[in-house]
């Protein structure tokens, strides 16, 4: 499906939010393709805004993972996407599993994380479990993980 049909699609549905679920492997290799990605985010979400959406995208463990000079695809995002047009779906377990804390990056992106992707993980003996919930966090909720 061409990207113009998944916009009629959203706006059909009475969707608010488009969400780029991950990159491929091979198109995330280096800070400049991630570069590159930023780019593509935000002439993407240039469009969605036009018809009145929001982009945003969700994260995993691996933007987290530093460059040789310390950066990080996630610090990439926030500084090389334009925050009117790219917004998150901070998925708040793979911060965690990354060893970094979900709460810090909530407070000091709440401007940019609108979304939250909460879910719990569980290894049995026999099998993983896993329970998610997603939904939309405004200010006001966003404020609620700030320590007091």
């Amino acid at each position: 499906m061409d990207f113009a049909s998944v916009l009629e699609e959203a706006r059909t549905l009475g969707a608010g939010f488009l969400v780029c679920p991950s990159v491929d492997a091979g198109e995330r290799e280096t800070a400049d393709d991630w570069k590159r990605v930023c780019q593509t985010l935000n002439r993407m979400g240039r469009v969605v805004r036009t018809m009145a959406l929001v982009l945003a995208y969700h994260n995993h463990d691996f933007e987290f993972v530093p460059f040789d000079d310390g950066t990080t695809p996630f610090h990439l995002m926030m500084t090389e996407t334009d925050p009117r047009d790219v917004k998150l779906e901070l998925d708040v377990y793979w911060v965690a599993k990354a060893g970094l804390d979900p709460v810090q990056y909530l407070t000091s992106g709440q401007d940019r994380i609108l979304l939250v992707h909460l879910k719990t993980w569980q290894q049995t003996a026999r099998r993983q479990n896993w329970v998610k919930a997603s939904w939309t966090l405004n200010r006001s909720s966003a404020r609620r993980f700030s320590p007091a």
